[in-house]
Order: structure tokens, then C-alpha cells, then sequence
């Protein structure tokens, strides 16, 4: 057995082995005395080989991710369209979860576009803020038909169209460089970029952060700001469109939008930046469509 340097502590092997046990290796008494011993690397070998990583005990930082992904149950993290895309268990049961309740997503192990607007498409249903993201009051919901999904496979129809919540053909054929003006709009802006690449790889729109040069001339500038100015817009769809199109008629190309990045006690900051970034591009997109 080699010498596990990654793991680093006895709670870091009581959590190996709890992922393990989740996934149906025997460790007999080795996982209550938090012990890395023979059953142990047995285990890391065998889930290694199955998973196409190796055939030896080294809990590197590839089969560490690979054994969290497939050991992930839904409500352990928040889930939502993201470059790379999120991958595992807990992605797998949301997908049968959705398209067993009539919400049509193929159950493929990773979170793209076609399960964040099958989830948009769901709590739009519910009455919830359709923000395709998996936040705790989206999950509460889904818990709540749990006797409708639990076990079940989903479904998915042969044939059928990719669908996108937001407009592809916007993204792949506007040119648009959305920045921040201080930290936490700086922040939006990037995840902005991110969000449209993860709806489709063509898209040309970048956060400021991935310029390497000066911005085309038609190239339609976007800052994000905390408030409200002389000249600057609100996230209105109506708003945005026509600022867009004054901004394209005198040749700036330039338009300020103010946010709100204000979270109350107890909000996940990162979530609601996250909920903030796909507001900001749909209603980018929905304006651009104006």
C-alpha cells in the first residue's frame, strides 16, 4: 500500500471512508477506528479501477474529486450552470427528480443547459424565482413531491431539441464585454461571462477579465455599478434596451447598470451573486431581443 499524502488527518479518513460506505465497499472495523488499512486501499483501488483512474491505492487530487462527485446527495452544495459544469450524484437525482415530475432533462450526470431551464421550467411552476439555481428553497419544494421522483429513472425524449433559458443566438452574435467597477461587481461580472459560456460555448460575451486587447469599436460595453447615477439604467429589461440602443446611435457603445449586491444576515453572499448574474444576463438577453 503506497503512502497516502493527501490525506492529512484522521477526520480527512473518516470522511474517505464515509464516502466509500455510501457507495457500498466494506470496510469492517477500519472505518471506526478511522484507520487507512488494507480494506481501505481496497476500496480506493477498486472504485480507482471502476472509475478509469488507476489501479493502485494513491488517493490523489483526481480520485478525490471523482469520489465527492459520486458521492454528492442533493442539498449538499447549491447547483446552477457553471463552466465546468457540475458533475455527480446529487446532479444525476435532480435530473430524475425533474423530468420524472414532467420537466424534461436527459439524466446525464452533469448540470448544462437543458437542466438549468427544466429547473427554471419547474419553479416557474412552483412560484418560486425561476433562477435555475438549486437553493434551499427550490430544494425544499422538490422534497416536498419526493414521493412523486424518489427511485424513479426520468425520462427523456429521443429526438428533442436542446432548450436554453436564455437566447443562444444573442450570445453567439453580440459582441459584449460586461465589467465591474469594485470587488463585488467585479466578481458578478466574471460569473455574467461564465453563465454565458456555460449556455453555449460560441458565446461572445467576456467579462473584462478575459480582454487581452482594446475592445472592438462595435463591441458593446457593459459596467456593473452599486448605485444609481446620472446616465446609468436599473435592471429593467425596457430600460436596459433603450439605453442600448442610444448608446449604439451617439457611438459609445457603453452602458452603466446599477445592482443591487446587498445580501441580508444569513444569506449565502456567493448563491446570491450567482441568482444576481443570471438576472443580469437574461435581462441583457431579453433586451438585446427588444
Amino acid at each position: 500500500m503506497q503512502e497516502q499524502q493527501e490525506v492529512h488527518s484522521e477526520l480527512a479518513i473518516h470522511d474517505l471512508q464515509r464516502r466509500l460506505a455510501i457507495l457500498g465497499y466494506r470496510l469492517a472495523d477500519e472505518a471506526d477506528k478511522g484507520l487507512f488499512g488494507e480494506r481501505t486501499a481496497a476500496a480506493v483501488t477498486a472504485f480507482k479501477v471502476s472509475n478509469g483512474l488507476g489501479s493502485d491505492d494513491t488517493l490523489d487530487q483526481t480520485t478525490w474529486t471523482a469520489l465527492k462527485d459520486a458521492t454528492m446527495q442533493l442539498g449538499d452544495r447549491p447547483l446552477y450552470l457553471h463552466i465546468p459544469h457540475f458533475r455527480g450524484r446529487d446532479v444525476s437525482e435532480l435530473q430524475a427528480a425533474l423530468s420524472s415530475m414532467g420537466f424534461a432533462c436527459l439524466v446525464d450526470n452533469s448540470f448544462g443547459s437543458e437542466t438549468e431551464q427544466a429547473l427554471r421550467e419547474f419553479q416557474t411552476n412552483m412560484g418560486l424565482l425561476a433562477s435555475g439555481i438549486v437553493d434551499a428553497e427550490t430544494l425544499s419544494v422538490i422534497a416536498r413531491f419526493k414521493h412523486i421522483w424518489e427511485g424513479k429513472r426520468g425520462f427523456f425524449l429521443e429526438g428533442r431539441l436542446p432548450l436554453y433559458a436564455r437566447s443562444v443566438e444573442v450570445l453567439e452574435a453580440t459582441d459584449i464585454c460586461v465589467y465591474g467597477v469594485d470587488e463585488p461587481t467585479r466578481v458578478i461580472a466574471n460569473r455574467v461571462a461564465n453563465l454565458a459560456r456555460a449556455t453555449t460555448v460560441d458565446s461572445k460575451l467576456i467579462s473584462v477579465a478575459a480582454l487581452e486587447t482594446a475592445p472592438k469599436k462595435d463591441m458593446l460595453l457593459i459596467g456593473l455599478k452599486q448605485e444609481m447615477g446620472q446616465g446609468d439604467v436599473s435592471l429593467d429589461t425596457l430600460q436596459l434596451a433603450q439605453a442600448i440602443s442610444a448608446a449604439r446611435e451617439d457611438k459609445t457603445n457603453r452602458v452603466t447598470i446599477a445592482i443591487d449586491t446587498l445580501s441580508t444576515e444569513g444569506e449565502d453572499i456567493s448563491l446570491q451573486r450567482q441568482i444576481t448574474a443570471a438576472h443580469i444576463l437574461d435581462t441583457l438577453c431579453e433586451a438585446l431581443n427588444v
